[in-house]
């Protein structure tokens, strides 16, 4: 399941994060059951090459982005994820 929106690289998560929509990224992520999956989802860039985890940050939205840092459930991800998104 992709969740591409159009034929460009815009995803919905990516749309629901810029849009600061907490409810919507949490029914995304609901959606989802396989843990590879959800990864895959959080490490999708759009055509700026950011993921939703940067545009939550970005946007100073820490609800968001801890959300999605919660999705993550490979530690080692996790930590990358996160180094690399807040520094």
């Amino acid at each position: 399941m992709d969740f591409k929106i159009h034929d460009t690289n815009t995803f919905l998560l990516h749309e629901v994060v810029e849009k600061n929509k907490i409810d919507s990224v949490k029914w995304i992520f609901r959606k989802i059951t396989n843990e590879k999956t959800k990864h895959e989802l959080v490490l999708k860039q759009n055509s700026d090459k950011n993921t939703a985890l940067h545009l939550a940050y970005q946007q100073g939205n820490k609800e968001i982005a801890q959300y999605i840092l919660q999705q993550i459930t490979d530690k080692k991800l996790k930590k990358n994820s996160f180094n690399k998104k807040i520094h």
